[in-house]
């Protein structure tokens, strides 16, 4: 059951990486070059240092969300998982490295990608970084039996995707819940 578990959070989360690069446009750095030399280049000043979860979020952090013990690990492309130790079947959690909150599209691009992973409204956090929403109902890719979630908070000019996978029996009232504090911690560590 786990590599099915982190199939789904890695084409959740790629599909949403495509969602937001494919409108890019003339946001796109160069290639070879980052974002803080296109800054620089541009004559602006380089951008804050990219959010990395898997220093700024403890799985005790997690843990305390979901309400049991969680493992910590980096994922492939940036960004950490928080697997549940004991059944795979339970709450992933995976929250993506920052990126800079104009690439893509934005926080608008990221509510598109994520309303088509997962069969759910595009309902706003108010009050949580400078911009943020949740989605949460049946993935329509994968986990299609079990409510999946996926949310983006937009603070300081970094855009961090948290995305809850699970095949287990958590409610969408407990799935809300769970993403809405992720996101809620996320914001307060950016």
């Amino acid at each position: 059951m786990r590599p099915l578990r982190h199939a789904l959070v890695l084409t959740v989360t790629a599909g949403l990486a495509l969602s937001m690069f494919s409108a890019c446009g003339d946001d796109v750095s160069p290639a070879g070059s980052s974002p803080s030399a296109a800054a620089s280049a541009a004559g602006d000043a380089p951008a804050a240092e990219a959010f990395d979860p898997c220093k700024r979020i403890t799985a005790a952090e997690i843990g305390a969300i979901v309400g049991f013990t969680v493992t910590m690990k980096e994922v492939p492309g940036g960004g950490c998982s928080y697997d549940p130790a004991d059944d795979p079947r339970m709450t992933t959690i995976s929250i993506s490295a920052g990126v800079p909150a104009a690439s893509g599209g934005g926080i608008e691009s990221s509510k598109t990608g994520s309303a088509a992973l997962i069969d759910g409204e595009v309902t706003p956090l108010s009050g949580v970084g400078d911009a943020a929403y949740v989605v949460v109902g049946k993935g329509k890719v994968m986990g299609k039996s079990s409510f999946q979630a996926q949310s983006a908070v937009e603070v300081k000019g970094q855009l961090v995707v948290v995305t809850l996978a699970q095949f287990g029996a958590a409610t969408k009232e407990q799935v809300t819940t769970f993403v809405t504090e992720a996101t809620k911690l996320v914001a307060s560590k950016l």
